[in-house]
Formats: structure tokens, sequence, C-alpha cells
């Protein structure tokens, strides 16, 4: 269960950070720290992002753990 696990976890995880950072430093002038709303805004679509990959996977890892017990 845990290859399928890290299999799931490691490009969402991926894709969630490099979304984040990336829309973070779009809405932020150079040399600024970003607001409040910008943190917001950024790590909302990013997860919505990450997830919108993580659900098919999530569904193949508990399909990987399910047939594990039936062995």
């Amino acid at each position: 269960g845990a290859w399928a696990l890290m299999l799931r976890d490691t490009p969402t995880l991926g894709i969630y950070f490099v979304t984040y950072e990336w829309l973070c430093r779009q809405s932020t002038p150079e040399g600024q720290s970003p607001s409040s709303a910008s943190v917001l805004v950024a790590g909302g679509f990013a997860g919505i992002l990450s997830w919108a990959v993580a659900t098919p996977l999530d569904v193949i890892k508990s399909r990987m753990q399910m047939a594990g017990l039936k062995h």
C-alpha cells in the first residue's frame, strides 16, 4: 500500500507546490512579499488543480490496496 500512496502523492504534491509558487510570483510585484489574498488565492487554485489530478490516482491507489487484501 505504501508504493501506491507514494505514486499518488508525489505528482500531486509536485503540481501543488509548483502551481502555488508560480501563482504567488505572478501576482506579486518584484521584491515584495505576497499579500494574504495572493497566498489564499494561489493556495486555493493550486489545491483545486492538484486534487483534480489526485482523484483519479486515488481511485487507482485504493484499487491496488484492495487487490492486495485479496491475496
